[in-house]
């Protein structure tokens, strides 16, 4: 008598193994990172517009999409003094390095020539696209190629809270240590780091990272106050989280803070492991929640993102123009 073959049991049924299976794969196209998932918390239509309908075969044709993104390159004035003041922070440290500490003035003089030049350009252009091709073009600013009340002004306002943010850097006496560690040869300036061991890709970029004897300091620059944001942070969470994964430091052997510049304070918050581990559990939450939508955008239903309908962020958005709904509440 011929035996039958006898067949493996699962440890699940097969169509549970399938879904199980599918949803790694779709976990594992999910690329997180902090401003990634800020974007899809703030606007849902915006987050669609600005990683899926700019690519080509998802949005309305070749027309649409060079018209997107162009859109996308438009900075409002925050984006942009944020963007300045860390460029200019970076070039200080990678020249103290080689032994050329810039002065106060210095910095304050270049981040102010950037800025003018944006505001200039921004001012005098009516043309979608910069005229040749520049290694280093100046920004579009939102508040004028939106025509916002005001524009000069709030432009004024931002310059100002930007040079006063540059000279807190340079010259306060609380950041000091925050200078000459950065100087040193061996500090991490706008380093990119990985989260190992998720089942989604998630990366950030810190700001500064250094150690001083047994610790490892990271310092993320912010040129607004204090807030009332808790011990813990998602953003410096996920930068720790990059540290450890990299290996320069543990939970145990971290410092994670940041530096606000227009009052000069350091701010710490907590990494331990807990913070740790709930810094994971969040960003997979977030790479779920992404997942379910990535299948929509990139077949390109835009009916899948509700636009958010507040008014302080439709009247900051680069994608106002193609935004019934943000134009009806910044314009109705």
């Amino acid at each position: 008598m011929t035996r039958g073959l006898v067949q493996p049991q699962l440890p699940f049924p097969s169509s549970a193994g399938a879904r199980l299976y599918e949803q790694r794969a779709q976990l594992a196209a999910i690329k997180w990172s902090f401003s990634r998932r800020s974007v899809l918390e703030q606007c849902p239509f915006r987050y669609y517009l600005e990683y899926y309908a700019v690519k080509a075969g998802v949005s309305r044709g070749d027309e649409g999409t060079d018209r997107l993104r162009f859109l996308k390159t438009i900075q409002n004035r925050h984006e942009r003094i944020g963007s300045i003041a860390h460029t200019v922070i970076a070039a200080y440290f990678r020249n103290a390095k080689n032994g050329d500490v810039w002065s106060s003035s210095r910095l304050v003089d270049w981040a102010q020539s950037i800025f003018r030049r944006d505001v200039a350009f921004s001012e005098a252009s009516y043309q979608d696209r910069l005229e040749g091709s520049q290694k280093y073009p100046p920004a579009r600013l939102h508040e004028y190629f939106y025509k916002m009340e005001n524009s000069a002004e709030l432009c004024r306002e931002a310059e100002e809270k930007l040079v006063v943010g540059l000279r807190t850097f340079a010259e306060s006496p609380v950041l000091a240590d925050l200078r000459t560690s950065g100087s040193k040869i061996d500090s991490i300036v706008e380093g990119r780091v990985s989260v190992a061991g998720l089942p989604c890709a998630a990366h950030g970029t810190v700001d500064l990272g250094f150690r001083s004897d047994s610790l490892f300091t990271v310092i993320d620059w912010k040129l607004g106050e204090p807030g009332r944001s808790g011990k813990d942070s998602l953003q410096l969470g996920t930068y720790a989280l990059g540290v450890v994964s990299k290996g320069w430091a543990t939970a145990e052997t971290m410092r994670a803070a940041k530096a606000y510049l227009a009052t000069g304070e350091i701010v710490n918050f907590s990494v331990e492991e807990s913070v740790l581990a709930r810094t994971r559990a969040r960003i997979v939450q977030d790479a779920e929640r992404m997942a379910v939508l990535h299948d929509f955008g990139m077949r390109g239903v835009a009916e899948a993102f509700t636009p958010c309908r507040q008014r302080r962020v439709c009247a900051l958005c680069p994608f106002q123009e193609v935004c019934p709904a943000g134009r009806a509440i910044v314009h109705g």
